[in-house]
């Protein structure tokens, strides 16, 4: 075994996500002892939805968008 991967969409906020990433490290940690990591690599993706989805111009920062935000309203 070479790598561990958590990958959920069953989670409520970052903090929820990070117990149970490490409750996965420690797992891996306790069976395999692993001596030397390598690399570490965490990706977290918010999504929004509802009503939120409709306000996406006010809830994020135009510049996010790159020029993608000179287009109008395409986004």
């Amino acid at each position: 075994m070479n790598y561990v991967s958590l990958e959920t969409i069953k989670y409520i906020s970052r903090s929820d996500f990070l117990k149970r990433l490490q409750a996965a490290l420690k797992g891996v940690e306790e069976f395999f002892q692993p001596v030397v990591t390598e690399r570490v690599g965490l990706r977290y993706i918010d999504q929004l939805s509802g009503d939120a989805v409709d306000r996406i111009c006010e809830l994020v920062q135009p510049s996010f968008f790159g020029s993608a935000a000179t287009w109008g309203h395409a986004i």
